[in-house]
């Protein structure tokens, strides 16, 4: 009964630190790398849906760094 209680309290370790992560990642970004909905509802949705609205938020709502770098013009 030890191991389990030890492996789902790692567990919960884990998931409440991507929790964590993902809205302070979230937050900081700039509105232009928010895709889908605005700012404050993907704070919303990663606030209230936790382990869900994380893998949403990196799945759908992040516009990565290459998808930007690529809407650039190049310098001549």
């Amino acid at each position: 009964m030890g191991d389990v209680t030890r492996v789902l309290l790692i567990l919960a370790l884990v998931l409440t630190a991507f929790w964590v992560y993902t809205i302070v990642d979230c937050s900081v970004q700039p509105a232009n790398r928010h895709r889908g909905v605005s700012k404050p509802i993907w704070i919303l949705i990663v606030v209230l849906v936790p382990v869900l609205g994380g893998l949403l938020w990196f799945a759908v709502g992040r516009v990565r760094n290459s998808t930007i770098a690529a809407r650039r013009a190049p310098d001549r």
